[in-house]
């Protein structure tokens, strides 16, 4: 899982790009764009940087709180 961040307000005033590049038909890749060749990744989850930390919660935390929670019920 990769959560992209947006940029921040120095970095918006300083007219900085994300390196970053999402690709709404391919929501599981990122691309770097690096130099002297653009690097792609793939992951089970990529979190644009309109996600908030309730969806990362949601997405990547509960299920496994969860989990863990019914083993504990067991015993």
């Amino acid at each position: 899982m990769v959560r992209v961040r947006p940029l921040n307000d120095r970095e918006k005033n300083e007219g900085a790009k994300s390196c970053v590049i999402l690709d709404e038909d391919k929501p599981n890749i990122i691309t770097i764009d690096a130099k002297p060749e653009p690097k792609t990744f793939k992951f089970d989850f990529v979190g644009g940087d309109k996600i908030t930390q309730e969806d990362i919660f949601q997405i990547a935390a509960k299920p496994l709180m969860m989990s863990a929670l019914e083993g504990i019920k067991q015993y």
